[in-house]
């Protein structure tokens, strides 16, 4: 019984590894293609265009056209970051919890690095994807497009919350899980 319970935990945390690599690398890949269209298409871009949008969509703010690099260099950073933190929770030494098994860390360590691929994916989608056509094509911003990203925004917070109290629930209801000893891996030499 205890093998098929520590088979399940070991495919959960597998699935939940490759939905991080692929929410990952659909951001860098969204970014990547954004970035480089922008890069093709801004020597034909007028010296001064809209950089910013009021309420309704609509340019507000004009100025050179090199304003148009900022969304990608805060993107940039905020992929960088999130790769940086992602490879900090990757450690066995960060615990989480140190109540919880090794099981419950991982599980709280994924539900966290989820959380984060998902706001660096919809931050991608918005400023690589939905600002940078709207400013390279000149044409104020679909409204509709941003209300939506910034709803599934808004609601991936509360949704992690949701889940990670579950999550911390049933591993605190079975007793902290069942009592699992770390396993080493090949990454943990002892000298």
């Amino acid at each position: 019984m205890k093998d098929k319970k520590e088979q399940r935990r070991a495919f959960l945390l597998s699935m939940a590894s490759l939905l991080h690599g692929g929410i990952f690398f659909l951001s860098v890949l969204v970014f990547l293609g954004c970035f480089l269209v922008w890069l093709i298409r801004y020597g034909s871009l007028p010296e001064e265009i809209g950089v910013h949008f009021d309420g309704s969509g609509r340019f507000d703010v004009y100025d050179h056209k090199a304003y148009g690099f900022y969304p990608f260099i805060v993107n940039f950073i905020a992929l960088v970051l999130t790769r940086v933190i992602t490879r900090l929770c990757d450690s066995p030494k960060m615990k989480m919890d140190p109540k919880l098994t090794l099981f419950g860390n991982n599980l709280m360590k994924v539900i966290f690095v989820l959380f984060l691929d998902c706001e660096a994916f919809v931050t991608t989608a918005y400023f690589s994807g939905t600002w940078s056509v709207s400013v390279l094509n000149q044409v104020p911003m679909d409204r509709t497009t941003v209300i939506r990203l910034t709803l599934v925004w808004l609601m991936i917070l509360p949704l992690a919350a949701i889940i990670s109290g579950i999550a911390v629930a049933v591993i605190h209801r079975k007793g902290h899980g069942d009592e699992v000893s770390p396993e080493k891996d090949g990454d943990d030499k002892e000298e």
